[in-house]
């Protein structure tokens, strides 16, 4: 991998449940979103344009007024504030469930796809808001399709497990990003099957429960009726390959809990990265023996973990050359693998997994 200078941007999606919080924020919250590059806020309520405090005061803003029907409180309202680390800075479509802006971040270039979301939990039309919002990410993504893809929102969808790399290669690239998801929320409703199978036919992955602070899969929504995780974290390969961290913090004062997100671009984007198989050979298996026995032998008293013990057996596995190093380059930067190849592959993959279940099915009653 070629040495590049590392540019670090954190970002916060918080459903804030009314604007007015934002005022009232403690010392310590306060430092963690001024050192936040961009702040996702939902539910804001807010009805006209507001001055914001003093610390947010060097950020832009992109807004969705929240709608005031007859009665009760307003509903939904978006802002979006993000720091002048990034330049050109445009909204470029919004409705009152979502807003969709680019930027480019000033110190590495990168161009920055930035969609906000808040469904509410009543909506029967979920599909169809659904589709609108990748639409206009595509739609933008199709202009400049090196363009990092950051998806966040409250979707009042519960999603388990859903979105596993069944490809194998997807997030090949990435140590920092798991094939299988965790989530200690293990509910599925039917917004969460359409959810997943629409942001994963469009490469958009959910990171929530995934990566380095948040293995676990923690709830992002808690009160007195239960606990959910419907606040959720997605991105395209060009972000992912980059992402560091995900973490829910937990502050005591509201239902909904922000999450941060931490990633590491590079001044130039890194496409090929190396791979390491293990490449078995039958006529090894004595100087494997040897090896192993030696290794454990030698350093026995050191052994006190599984990981420690596959560490053994990574170093004899290249010692002796079993181990072989290949480069796998990604399907980024292939122009003829568009939505309909990605379509395709899903298919196919699914019509072998069904195939391997008949099969097994078949032996086992034999």
């Amino acid at each position: 991998m070629e040495n590049c200078k590392k540019t670090t941007t954190t970002t916060i999606f918080w459903n804030i449940g009314s604007i007015n919080r934002i005022y009232d924020l403690t010392t310590k919250e306060i430092q963690l979103l001024t050192d936040t590059q961009i702040i996702s806020l939902v539910e804001t309520w807010h009805t006209k344009d507001l001055n914001p405090p003093g610390w947010l005061r060097d950020y832009g803003k992109i807004d969705v007024k929240a709608t005031k029907g007859t009665q009760g409180r307003p509903k939904g309202g978006i802002i979006l504030y993000i720091s002048k680390d990034f330049v050109d800075i445009v909204k470029v479509k919004e409705s009152e469930n979502h807003v969709v802006c680019k930027a480019e971040h000033k110190k590495n270039n990168e161009k920055w796809i930035i969609a906000v979301v808040y469904i509410q939990p009543d909506r029967k039309d979920f599909e169809t808001i659904l589709e609108h919002i990748i639409g206009d990410i595509d739609e933008e993504l199709k202009k400049n399709p090196k363009s990092k893809v950051l998806l966040q929102g409250d979707f009042n969808a519960r999603i388990g497990v859903l979105d596993v790399d069944e490809d194998k290669e997807l997030f090949g690239y990435s140590n920092n990003i798991k094939r299988k998801r965790a989530n200690k929320d293990h509910v599925i409703n039917w917004k969460g099957k359409i959810l997943c199978n629409m942001t994963t036919e469009n490469q958009l992955h959910v990171l929530n429960g995934r990566t380095e602070g948040d293995m676990h899969g923690e709830f992002t929504f808690v009160n007195s009726n239960g606990k959910s995780t419907i606040d959720l974290i997605m991105g395209n390969e060009y972000l992912m390959q980059d992402i560091k961290e995900l973490k829910v913090l937990e502050w005591t004062d509201s239902d909904h809990f922000p999450i941060r997100t931490r990633s590491c671009g590079l001044s130039k984007q890194v496409i090929e990265t190396k791979q390491v198989k293990l490449t078995w050979d039958s006529n090894k298996v004595e100087e494997y023996k040897t090896a192993i026995e030696t290794e454990v032998t030698s350093g026995y008293e050191k052994i006190e973990s599984y990981e420690e013990f596959m560490k053994i057996i990574t170093k004899v596995t290249r010692d002796i050359g079993l181990e072989k190093s290949y480069h796998q380059s990604s399907m980024l930067d292939k122009k003829w693998f568009d939505k309909e190849c990605r379509v395709l592959r899903r298919e196919t993959n699914d019509a072998l997994r069904n195939a391997k279940k008949t099969s097994l099915a078949r032996n086992t009653k034999t």
